[in-house]
């Protein structure tokens, strides 16, 4: 017999496991990880309002929330393969319930010095007033930290806070620019520090010593309420999945 808290909100995959009874916990009878995805594409949204003057200056400007979507494909799954992830989907009811998705190009940052530094590196928002939602660019620091040995966050690389001041904030970030001790403009980081850009801008408030999560990090996300799949005469389910981030 085996307890536990809470049932697994994470899309089943080789480093997420389900049970039979909704739990990732693995001691728990019917444990199984979920498979592999063949291809993973990420679209990135910016809705615009543009329009340009007689003088044919041209004019942009953003009024609208930013997303990210995200298309798996499957390879052709055996039934102990495809019962795990349908199933899951399933019980979310289309586009009624939220869970998240880990995307393998994300799961380790970029840099493999930083990748597997040991101990893994705790980096926090590093601004005594936080950050105010809006801002493209934050300073963020961990303790023993040193940007001229440990290695960097690069442009590319994902992230999420947790914030305990705002707890709901679960938008995903792409850094575009990383500014280090040695590499920085205006103020100098300090040698401990990295200050990132990233898209979108803040979508809500971040405190001083907010986490950020590099690693494995998780896109909150719902399944179209259509789910369609094709078994073939080999007995092997084809299967694809679109996805559409939430907050």
């Amino acid at each position: 017999m085996a307890t536990f808290t809470d049932y697994n909100d994470t899309l089943p995959n080789p480093n997420v496991s389900i049970a039979y009874d909704g739990s990732s916990t693995s001691t728990n009878e019917g444990y199984a990880a979920g498979p592999g995805y063949a291809s993973v594409r990420v679209s990135s949204k910016f809705k615009t309002m543009n329009n340009r003057t007689n003088s044919g200056v041209f004019i942009a400007r953003s009024k609208a929330f930013h997303q990210f979507t995200v298309n798996i494909t499957y390879n052709p799954l055996t039934e102990e393969e495809f019962t795990p992830i349908y199933s899951f989907l399933q019980e979310k009811q289309g586009m009624l319930k939220s869970f998240f998705v880990t995307l393998p190009q994300y799961d380790d940052p970029q840099d493999s010095t930083l990748a597997n530094h040991s101990p893994i590196l705790d980096f926090e928002v590093d601004n005594s007033l936080g950050y105010d939602a809006g801002v493209t660019q934050i300073n963020i620091d961990a303790a023993g930290y040193d940007s001229s040995t440990d290695g960097q966050l690069r442009p590319g690389d994902f992230f999420t806070f947790t914030d305990t001041t705002n707890t709901n904030h679960t938008k995903a970030y792409k850094i575009t620019r990383v500014e280090t001790n040695a590499d920085y403009t205006d103020s100098q980081p300090s040698a401990n520090e990295l200050r990132i850009s990233f898209v979108p801008p803040l979508r809500k408030d971040v405190a001083d010593n907010a986490t950020i999560n590099y690693r494995n990090p998780k896109m909150k996300v719902v399944a179209k309420d259509s789910q369609q799949y094709s078994l073939g005469n080999n007995n092997l389910y084809s299967f694809s999945l679109s996805l559409e981030e939430v907050q």
